[in-house]
């Protein structure tokens, strides 16, 4: 079919504090209002649908995380980049101790602290090496915590990690400007 576009490899960015830490191919945010009826006893109608709160929570795929801490490689004169799952790249708690008292306080550390997601189109600035990335900004995701991280592996594939969570905020960063 002449004229149709397909899209192959990564389709966003994914930075945490200004720094891409992946390249995603699935992301899926929601954000639910929790309303609240509004009922007067011996009418069978409600007279009216009130707001009460807001969530966030998603997912992300990701085609592969990025290199983003060196390491010696056993050469003393020279380092080498590594990559990493998600808890080495600030996505989810630090799991790399056997110790469960250092795995616990990881996890208890990390949620205090949380994270702030920005979703950026990787499209507008593609081939470029991910610190030079100026991509146009989509979403911010603010006060993540993350709640699961699995990652999956299949022949002829790269290692596909994926992340769901909780977010206080979901910001449109390129829907004009707030009202």
């Amino acid at each position: 079919m002449a004229g149709q576009r397909t899209i192959n490899g990564a389709n966003a960015l994914i930075k945490i504090a200004d720094k891409v830490i992946g390249y995603a191919t699935g992301i899926s945010v929601n954000e639910v209002y929790m309303l609240n009826r509004i009922d007067i006893l011996g009418q069978m109608d409600s007279i009216d649908i009130e707001p009460i709160g807001r969530t966030v929570s998603g997912s992300i795929s990701f085609m592969r995380m990025t290199n983003n801490a060196a390491i010696n490689n056993g050469d003393n004169d020279a380092l080498s980049l590594t990559g990493g799952g998600a808890g080495f790249t600030g996505l989810a708690p630090n799991t790399s101790s056997d110790n469960f008292n250092i795995r616990t306080k990881s996890v208890v550390d990390f949620m205090n602290d949380g994270f702030d997601l920005e979703i950026v189109d990787s499209g507008t600035e593609a081939g470029l090496a991910p610190d030079n990335v100026q991509g146009k900004s989509r979403y911010k995701i603010k006060g993540c915590r993350t709640s699961s991280q699995s990652f999956s592996l299949s022949r002829g594939s790269i290692m596909g990690v994926n992340v769901t969570f909780e977010a206080l905020q979901l910001i449109e960063t390129d829907g004009g400007e707030a009202i």
